[in-house]
């Protein structure tokens, strides 16, 4: 597993212990089918080989280690390597439909986001554990009250339930970076907290709420959403939220019950 480096150059976690517990937090068994999202040296993936699982499927764009990779692994019945870029992959192509999968891998900050969310659209994901830059993890896993509360959390909390794993020092890998990394474990929701149109609802109110971080969200959402302040605070106190709070302070499930008083679905 590796934090890439920009733009040139690689970081690759070397620490046993570190890779031992990422690996430990998945939980696998011998029913289970495994997607890792960048592959690297084959540090997670070698583990990930000597537990009980049924398949693996270990994903690298860089050329020269997916080389590497199938000098090392051959002859491995169990295990498909894959070159290519996990983003543009049709999983459900690649890895069948129906059976439940699970994701392991580091996740480069540049597309850490759509690679989360594209897993958590997956619909047959059942445990994802990422490393990630330490400060993307606190967004993750932020909770009301944090000023780290934001679009991120909220994203991947409608959709997951987030466990903090670990931390990760800078000093576990080689080259060392200038940041530390940390690992999170995501389980689905069955069903999620929203869907469909009422998740398009959300998000507008989502984005309204953190337009202007600064100010009361009753004044964001009534900007953001272009409706009156008066209509907004009568929401708040309708559903016994205190007017002068920010947008951080208010979970998930508050902002889905203020969706059909500030937008109401035609």
């Amino acid at each position: 597993m590796r934090r890439r480096a920009a733009p040139f150059g690689q970081h690759f976690l070397v620490h046993p212990k570190a890779a031992d517990r990422i690996v430990e937090s998945l939980q696998l068994n011998s029913q289970d089918r495994v997607l890792e999202v960048g592959a690297g040296k084959g540090v997670l993936t070698g583990r990930i080989l000597r537990r009980p699982m049924q398949r693996l499927w270990a994903v690298e764009l860089d050329p020269h280690l997916c080389s590497y990779l199938k000098k090392r692994f051959t002859r491995i019945p169990q295990l498909t390597l894959v070159e290519g870029d996990f983003l543009k992959l049709d999983l459900s192509a690649l890895c069948g439909e129906g059976a439940p999968l699970k994701f392991i891998g580091n996740l480069p900050y540049a597309v850490a986001v759509p690679i989360l969310q594209k897993v958590l659209a997956y619909p047959s994901w059942s445990c994802a554990v990422w490393m990630v830059q330490k400060e993307v993890a606190e967004r993750i896993a932020a909770k009301p009250g944090d000023g780290r509360m934001g679009l991120l959390s909220h994203s991947v909390q409608i959709r997951a339930r987030v466990e903090w794993v670990c931390s990760v020092p800078a000093r576990c890998f080689r080259p060392v970076p200038k940041v530390d990394s940390a690992v999170l474990r995501l389980l689905p929701l069955d069903p999620p907290l929203v869907w469909g149109a009422q998740e398009i609802r959300f998000f507008k109110i989502l984005r309204a709420a953190f337009s202007q971080r600064r100010k009361m969200a009753v004044n964001a959402l009534a900007h953001g959403l272009g409706i009156p302040k008066a209509r907004v605070t009568k929401a708040f106190q309708e559903l016994g939220l205190g007017p002068f709070r920010r947008a951080e302070e208010l979970d998930s499930q508050a902002l889905l019950r203020l969706g059909p008083k500030l937008l109401p679905l035609d």
